[in-house]
Parts: C-alpha cells; sequence; structure tokens
C-alpha cells in the first residue's frame, strides 16, 4: 500500500506534499504561502496563509502543508498552493 493518498474522511488530518525538481535556491527571503480549496464548482471552501523563510521551508526538496480541517461535506476538491501570490501547485482531492 501507498503511504500517499487523494482520499480522506471529512475528520481525517491530512498534509500534502510538494516535491521542487531541482534544488531550491537558498535564500533567506520572506514567502508567503497560501493555501487554497475550493469545491467541484470552484467556490471558495477554505484558506490559510503562512509566513517563512524560503531556505526554512524545504527538506531534500520536500516541503510539507498541513492542512488544519478538511471540508466536511462528501466531495471533489481542488487545493492549491501559492507562494508570494503566484501558483505553485494544485491538486485534486476527495472527501468520503
Amino acid at each position: 500500500s501507498s503511504d500517499f493518498t487523494t482520499k480522506f474522511s471529512k475528520n481525517d488530518k491530512a498534509s500534502f506534499l510538494l516535491h521542487l525538481d531541482k534544488k531550491p535556491k537558498s535564500s533567506k527571503d520572506s514567502v508567503t504561502t497560501f493555501i487554497v480549496i475550493r469545491d467541484a464548482s470552484g467556490q471558495l471552501v477554505s484558506s490559510t496563509y503562512s509566513t517563512a523563510t524560503w531556505k526554512s521551508m524545504w527538506d531534500n526538496r520536500y516541503s510539507e502543508f498541513n492542512i488544519p480541517t478538511l471540508p466536511q461535506t462528501a466531495g471533489e476538491y481542488t487545493l492549491s498552493v501559492y507562494f508570494n501570490n503566484g501558483l505553485a501547485a494544485s491538486k485534486n482531492f476527495t472527501i468520503k
């Protein structure tokens, strides 16, 4: 079985992993990370943000983003990660 899934129950705890193809540049610049969850119709369900230095966000080209609260209604959703307002990645997931 895989350690990764895109299907969750509404009371699960979840995190998403972002992987860079290349080693991130070593920068002490501050980066604001926005995590946005939208439902299948594109409506905003939740959003959260945090600020950290770019260098501190990465461990061997991986960055983990914990999701404080998953949607409570079964369905299809999209999680999007933005760095300084620029889209970095999106991933669809399901609440059972």
